[in-house]
């Protein structure tokens, strides 16, 4: 990169597709992260503290940012190509899964203390909290979501896909979980108690489906892809275990 530092910029926007309404992007501010370099990943929020974590993957970097303050206030140095990021209330952790050295990395949200490394095989990708906030998931290698108790901080068990899963959303209204599988160009649809793939929701026209966005209120699970450049919209409404209703914006 040529430029020493970045612009993070936060956007408040009305979404749009051409199956609802227009909308417009309105540019809110612009956050400097000084000195990092590279592209970013994942971020979470403390909303609470109003506090913004986004991995920077290239800088090997935590960044931490004060939203009320639009500044950057602390980082965490040394990571390994991180991706996921998860704040954990109830525990004060910041969970940080890297895509180098395969580790999940849990820190002190206070003191950026790390207090446990959880290594999976390659590639810890995204993070999601269960339902009850008592186990972590995380997508890793070339296969699995991983799940992670965090009482105990220890790994419990897999649920097995066959290829890397990108983002994931979990849906605590129907007890499913949405996961994109871009090798095989399509969503697995999980029944969260059992673990098992119950429907695979082939994306034909959308190649590399990468970032995920799930609202539950009314049940439309967005879904990004970068070939081509086109963001589809599907409804959870009808035939949950069978197919989705896709409606694309570009």
């Amino acid at each position: 990169m040529k430029k020493s530092a970045f612009l993070f910029t936060v956007i408040l926007f009305l979404f749009a597709t051409r199956s609802f309404c227009y909308g417009s992007l309105n540019l809110v501010r612009q956050i400097e992260l000084p000195n990092v370099k590279g592209r970013l990943d994942h971020m979470t929020v403390d909303s609470k503290k109003q506090l913004l974590f986004v991995a920077a993957y290239r800088n090997n970097s935590l960044e931490i940012i004060d939203l009320r303050r639009g500044k950057l206030i602390r980082s965490i140095k040394g990571l390994d190509g991180p991706q996921g990021v998860e704040y954990i209330p109830w525990k004060g952790l910041i969970a940080v899964s890297n895509g180098g050295d395969g580790t999940l990395r849990f820190f002190k949200a206070d003191t950026l203390k790390l207090v446990k490394t959880i290594h999976f095989r390659r590639d810890a990708d995204d993070l999601r909290l269960g339902p009850s906030e008592k186990r972590l998931y995380v997508a890793y290698g070339d296969e699995a979501i991983g799940i992670v108790s965090l009482r105990g901080l220890k790994r419990i068990g897999d649920i097995w896909l066959g290829v890397h899963p990108e983002s994931f959303q979990i849906d605590r209204s129907s007890g499913k979980t949405y996961v994109n599988l871009p090798g095989k160009r399509e969503i697995a649809v999980i029944a969260f108690k059992s673990g098992k793939i119950i429907a695979r929701w082939p994306l034909p026209l959308a190649h590399d489906n990468f970032p995920m966005a799930l609202d539950e209120k009314r049940q439309l699970l967005f879904v990004g892809a970068w070939t081509p450049a086109e963001l589809v919209t599907l409804s959870l409404h009808k035939n949950r275990d069978q197919a989705a209703c896709l409606r694309r914006s570009i």
